[in-house]
C-alpha cells in the first residue's frame, strides 16, 4: 500500500496543484478499482481487458506528470495549467473505460475488410 500513498500525495512535486493532485487521486481510485475487478474476473478475456485498462492509467500518470513538469518550466499561468491537467485526466480516465469495455483490437477481433475492386486507368 505503500506505492498507493506515494503516489496520491507526491509531496517532492515542485509547485503541485490542486488538479493535479485530483488527478492523481482520480488516477490511483480508477487503478485500485480495476484491480479489485481483476481480482474476481471470471476468465483470461476479462483479464486482458482490465490489464489494458490498467496500462493506460499507468501511462496517463506519466502523461499527468510531464505535462505538469513542461508547464511550470515554460511559465504557464495556473488556470491553464489546471485545465489541460483536467482534461488529461478525463482523456485518460475515457480511454482506460473505453479499452475496459471493449479490449485491445488485436487481429482476432479486427473487423474483415474486403480489397476493394481495381480502379480503372483513363487515358
Amino acid at each position: 500500500m505503500r506505492w498507493s500513498r506515494g503516489s496520491a500525495s507526491r509531496d517532492d512535486l515542485p509547485q503541485k496543484t490542486a488538479a493535479l493532485a485530483g488527478a492523481f487521486a482520480g488516477c490511483l481510485a480508477g487503478t485500485l478499482w480495476l484491480l479489485r475487478r481483476l481480482a474476481g474476473a471470471p476468465g483470461a478475456r476479462q483479464d486482458e481487458h482490465l490489464i489494458a485498462g490498467l496500462a493506460i492509467i499507468g501511462r496517463g500518470v506519466i502523461l499527468l506528470l510531464l505535462a505538469h513538469l513542461s508547464m511550470l518550466e515554460t511559465g504557464w499561468p495556473g488556470w491553464r495549467n489546471a485545465l489541460v491537467i483536467g482534461g488529461l485526466g478525463v482523456l485518460t480516465a475515457g480511454m482506460a473505460a473505453s479499452m475496459v469495455r471493449h479490449g485491445p483490437v488485436t487481429r482476432s477481433t479486427a473487423a474483415f475488410l474486403q480489397p476493394a475492386a481495381p480502379q480503372q486507368v483513363l487515358r
